[in-house]
Formats: C-alpha cells, sequence, structure tokens
C-alpha cells in the first residue's frame, strides 16, 4: 500500500509550552485550530504545523462522554403522550444519546533542542481517522 500524507485538524486547549509552539495562522473557526500534517514517509515522526517541523513522540486518548438529556426528556414526553408510562420509558431510552468529548494528547519535540511538550485537544471528527495512523518517533 502506497503511503499517503496524514492531516488532522486539532482545536487544542491546553499546551504545556506555549513558547514553543506556534500560534495558530489559519483562519478558522476558532481561534486555538491548528492543521497537523505528516507529509513525507521518509521523514518518519516529524510533523509539520504552520511550517515549523516537530517529532511527534506519541498520541494518548482521555476517554469522556456525557449524556444528552435533553433528548432523553425530549423522548420520554413523546412516548408518554402516544402510549402512556410504558412509551415514556421506551422513548427515553430511545432518546437517550451520548456525545464523544474525548480529548488526545499529542506529545512533541523539537528538532533542534529535542525539548519535550505537549498537546491536549480535541481532534475534529472528519480528520481522527489518521491520528492513530500517524509516524511516531522511535526512541533511540
Amino acid at each position: 500500500m502506497e503511503w499517503m500524507p496524514k492531516t488532522i485538524m486539532i482545536d487544542v486547549y491546553e499546551n504545556t509550552r506555549p513558547d514553543l509552539f506556534p500560534k495558530p495562522t489559519f483562519a478558522f473557526k476558532s481561534s486555538n485550530t491548528y492543521k497537523i500534517v505528516q507529509k513525507k514517509k521518509k521523514t518518519q515522526g516529524t510533523i509539520q504545523v504552520n511550517k515549523k517541523v516537530y517529532y511527534i513522540t506519541g498520541v494518548s486518548k482521555q476517554h469522556s462522554e456525557t449524556v444528552k438529556t435533553g433528548r432523553i426528556a425530549g423522548g420520554a414526553a413523546i412516548g408518554g403522550i402516544l402510549v402512556g408510562p410504558v412509551g415514556a420509558m421506551v422513548g427515553g431510552a430511545l432518546g437517550a444519546g451520548k456525545q464523544d468529548n474525548n480529548m488526545y494528547i499529542i506529545d512533541l519535540m523539537t528538532i533542534d533542542t529535542e525539548e519535550e511538550f505537549s498537546l491536549l485537544g480535541k481532534v475534529h471528527k472528519n480528520t481522527l481517522k489518521h491520528l492513530n495512523r500517524l509516524e511516531i518517533k522511535s526512541r533511540i
């Protein structure tokens, strides 16, 4: 299989070393949105952000889900009106939904000084598939 470039969009909420990471330059809807690109296979373990290159040393997921309570109440109300108490229970169960609030920690290292830092953020859903395919720099 041919190697393909990987692009990830992430809303960064926390950065352990803001002095080492560039400010966003793209006109996205949010001022904390970054485009992270891994371009070439021969540069394994590196990513590019705003024309600056970093080693990527790790990626981990912080699990978090919330239940949408508004949908539960709405489903219960509709079910109760249509078929009584049993319908309220079924409607509430069907109305329940989970919202994915998973955050990701991306560990990076500067190439020139080898200083390590981490980003905590939410990866955009349409680019999430690329996150697990990033080539990570192997430790020596």
